[in-house]
């Protein structure tokens, strides 16, 4: 999420539970669907519950969004951005 977060910058989510509302330019937390890490992305859009997630980072060689690994579901989403 670089130029947005830096490594080592300390982030808050608030986990995803029934009532959450996700929307659009929400930074979330979620899975990465073929690696075993977790990761932050900016939401861009949502349709039929499939969530298109974005990095920031112009520079799309530089990061592993939705445009490599496709939308995702809600359960593969972890939490919100409430500080940073």
């Amino acid at each position: 999420m670089e130029p947005t977060f830096k490594n080592g910058d300390k982030l808050t989510f608030k986990k995803i539970m029934s009532d959450t509302n996700i929307g659009i330019d929400d930074i979330v937390l979620c899975t990465h669907p073929f690696k075993k890490l977790k990761i932050v992305k900016r939401v861009k859009s949502i349709d039929n519950g499939l969530y298109f997630l974005k990095g920031d980072n112009p520079n799309v060689l530089d990061t592993s969004d939705s445009r490599t690994f496709g939308p995702l579901k809600i359960n593969q989403i972890i939490g919100k951005l409430v500080t940073c």
